[in-house]
């Protein structure tokens, strides 16, 4: 279900279905006004829905081609509502659609659905809708990726910038895990007296997103990875990783900053959906940034690193927040199945950080838990999926 608030009043404006009937596989909701905030656009299970945003009436319902709706999917709209690229993750293809009839314009096979290498966790259009630009890992090797921020014209498919990433390699702790067991000999590896539980191999599962500051000279990048490690003897665990902000000047290529919002995690286990890109927001200046933490924090953050604001109040797992256009708002719901309203516009003032967000209200609780969050342009409505 989509619904759509009145932010001043709290009242709700309208609620419509976003999947079709009767299909529950499907994973992955994208939200979005369209450019003079008079139209809601939305896609979900395979159909591409639009309606007026101040009556709430369906202007279109297209159920795209070729597009079954089921699966993991994670899907992404230009800020203009003119194109929408959605990654299928089983079958490791992107595809971009013309949002105005449902046409698919461009295509992208970026993996090998057979042996499963090869992620897109993350994408992102420029504000003008021009260039879409995607993260790729690839070479998997007992913990070793390759990580590229790659951007590509929309209108050419062409690749107009390749950026590459550093990211922690698990494959020397793996490795190292390796030459101790194999100093424990043979008898040890055949399950002898010798005890292997303090051996372990590290697996990190990637979440990215990715969201251009409104000028495109910045791109940031979340980065939240579920870990895996598992060991010789039977033991098994699998919890939240770091939770970092990485800043590029994406003109020139290079990374600004890196900005460690939370630690890992090893008492918490987080099942990151697919959607994970909703746990993550950046102002439209690019100077300010709002993610969840490893529970259910919501940290206000600036470009260097300071806590502006901590946003608590919900009772479980923050699934989704956004910011509104002027930066002044923000919003944040959940598995608690409500949405805050905070208002964040004295958040670079000096002072506790906890004193300073102030919150505006709570809307009403919807069935089911949050996964997507969409201002208008003006501020002045919310979207909720």
């Amino acid at each position: 279900t989509v619904k759509l608030w009145e932010v001043a009043s709290g009242r709700e404006l309208a609620a419509f279905s976003a999947k079709p009937p009767g299909n529950l596989m499907s994973m992955g909701t994208a939200l979005i006004f369209g450019a003079d905030g008079k139209s809601l656009f939305a896609y979900s299970g395979g159909l591409l829905s639009q309606w007026d945003a101040r009556t709430g009436q369906q202007l279109r319902r297209l159920k795209l081609s070729g597009d079954d709706g089921a699966g993991q999917v994670n899907a992404v709209f230009s800020p203009d509502a003119r194109w929408l690229a959605i990654n299928s993750i089983e079958k490791k293809t992107l595809t971009v659609i013309d949002a105005a009839n449902g046409k698919q314009i461009q295509s992208l096979v970026y993996g090998d659905p057979a042996d499963g290498r090869g992620e897109m966790p993350a994408m992102a259009f420029t504000s003008d809708g021009r260039t879409l630009a995607i993260c790729l890992i690839s070479e998997y090797d007992r913990g070793r990726k390759n990580v590229e921020l790659v951007a590509r014209d929309v209108a050419s498919w062409q690749v107009t910038k390749t950026i590459k990433v550093a990211e922690k390699d698990l494959s020397k702790d793996n490795e190292k895990a390796m030459r101790d067991l194999a100093k424990k000999g043979p008898k040890a590896i055949l399950g002898g007296a010798q005890p292997l539980s303090g051996m372990s191999f590290r697996n990190a599962e990637p979440y990215r997103a990715l969201r251009f500051s409104s000028d495109g000279r910045t791109l940031a990048m979340l980065t939240r990875d579920l870990i895996t490690e598992s060991g010789m003897a039977a033991n098994f665990a699998q919890f939240a990783g770091e939770v970092s902000v990485r800043f590029f000047d994406f003109s020139a290529g290079r990374e600004l900053n890196n900005v460690n919002v939370a630690a890992e995690a090893r008492n918490q286990y987080r099942e990151l959906s697919v959607s994970a890109d909703t746990t993550f927001a950046l102002s439209s200046d690019g100077r300010q940034f709002v993610v969840t933490g490893n529970d259910s924090s919501v940290k206000v953050v600036d470009a260097t690193g300071r806590v502006l604001a901590a946003l608590t109040g919900h009772s479980g797992e923050v699934m989704a927040v956004a910011f509104s256009g002027d930066g002044k708002l923000v919003a944040s719901s959940g598995v608690d199945s409500t949405i805050r309203i905070w208002n964040v516009a004295n958040a670079a003032t000096n002072g506790p950080a906890e004193s300073k967000a102030e919150l505006v209200r709570t809307l009403g609780v919807m069935a089911g838990p949050i996964t997507g969050a969409a201002f208008s342009e003006d501020g002045r409505a919310l979207s909720i999926a």
